[in-house]
């Protein structure tokens, strides 16, 4: 089977070690626009695919024609299926929030929580939001919010990815990317980063913001939701 041309954008990224925020600026377009291609929602015309072609040192071809072997999605693959849903439950109006503490800044811990959640919300109406996370002594991290509309309850991924890092945090976060866009779940990025107070120890306040950004989500960007399969891939 054919990849997508955003999964091979990802897988190329991966590669150059370039993240979608540098490529859109060497390519002089915006950071939603490159988003977009990665999520397959748009598809590059052929200006846009000469550019990238050249700046992540590919053929055209390579984005247009045939298959590729990511190795994005087995790099962690050693958690027991819904390993991690062993949560918090956190209330907010009428929204849920499913959180997991042993996934704070958490890198596989985070992955299997992402990954057990996408198995539990197999063909619900869902969407998934990047935040990015920053606190007083830290690297900003990474984290997704997975977000079920019919059941309006939010899950939190943990923030152990990180597109800053080089190691660990980085490879992560493309394993997060590339299993969200192999099961056709569209990233949507929130626009501010979320910062976290020192006097938060236990997330309050976090999770609370966790659950407004689902509720805002929810009332003014339902276009984002959608069900992403009706049969499980194979790996």
């Amino acid at each position: 089977m054919e990849n997508s041309i955003g999964l091979k954008i990802l897988v190329a990224l991966r590669e150059t070690k370039m993240t979608q925020y540098e490529l859109a600026e060497k390519l002089a377009t915006s950071h939603s626009l490159v988003s977009k291609w990665v999520n397959d929602s748009v598809v590059p015309n052929k200006t846009s695919m000469e550019k990238l072609a050249e700046t992540l040192h590919k053929p055209v071809q390579y984005f247009t024609q045939g298959s590729i072997y990511t190795g994005i999605i087995p790099e962690y693959d050693d958690f027991e299926p819904l390993s991690c849903l062993r949560e918090e439950k956190v209330e907010y109006k009428t929204w849920e929030l499913i959180y997991n503490e042993s996934t704070d800044g958490n890198t596989r811990a985070s992955l299997a929580m992402l990954r057990d959640v996408l198995v539990k919300l197999f063909r619900s109406k869902i969407c998934a939001v990047e935040l990015e996370i920053e606190g007083a002594a830290m690297v900003p991290m990474n984290g997704f919010l997975v977000i079920d509309m019919n059941e309006k309850k939010t899950y939190w991924s943990g923030d152990g990815f990180g597109h800053h890092h080089m190691g660990t945090g980085h490879r992560g976060y493309d394993s997060a990317h590339g299993l969200l866009l192999a099961l056709g779940v569209g990233i949507n990025y929130w626009p501010s980063k979320i910062t976290l107070s020192d006097n938060d120890g236990d997330r309050t306040e976090f999770k609370k913001t966790l659950l407004e950004i689902a509720n805002e989500v929810f009332n003014k960007h339902k276009d984002w939701f959608g069900v992403p399969i009706t049969k499980w891939p194979i790996f």
